[in-house]
């Protein structure tokens, strides 16, 4: 057991610093392959998270400053409220990813049981660490395969 807590350990610090040296520059264009690689973890976590409503554990993949601004109930009522297909979709895949002012955008495209939805997650990086400011709906058109 002390083994496995080492190596998950382990994992989790080098993702750190991994995660420092791929989001050092965020240059105005399509995410770099590493990035994309690291928003695409980042996102997959935090709807993991919502699968199996931990609401803290899915609060914990939020920017900082989101977390500064809202309360994970807060959070908690408005995934529930707004964002259910979030929690019951059926699957989901990652299309373009692009940064323009320092802001990311990655879209999702939603499976549920008689369509999909899409939505653009927004993220940042503070003080080096990835954080999901906010996600809103967008038009399945919107939607591009990466």
């Amino acid at each position: 057991m002390k083994k496995v807590a080492f190596v998950g350990l382990l994992l989790l610090l080098l993702s750190g610093c991994a995660s420092k040296e791929v989001f050092e520059s965020l240059a105005d264009g399509p995410c770099t392959a590493k990035q994309k690689s690291a928003i695409t973890a980042h996102v997959t976590s935090q709807l993991q998270a919502f699968a199996n409503e931990d609401w803290e554990e899915a609060f914990t993949y939020s920017s900082p400053s989101f977390q500064e601004v809202f309360t994970v109930e807060l959070f908690t009522a408005i995934i529930k409220n707004e964002y259910s297909v979030l929690v019951s979709n059926l699957g989901y895949s990652f299309g373009e990813c692009s940064i323009s002012n320092e802001e990311i955008l990655q879209s999702v495209k939603i499976e549920l049981p008689n369509s999909t939805s899409a939505i653009t997650y927004q993220l940042s990086v503070e003080n080096t660490k990835l954080g999901i400011n906010a996600a809103r709906f967008s038009t399945p058109g919107d939607f591009l395969a990466a």
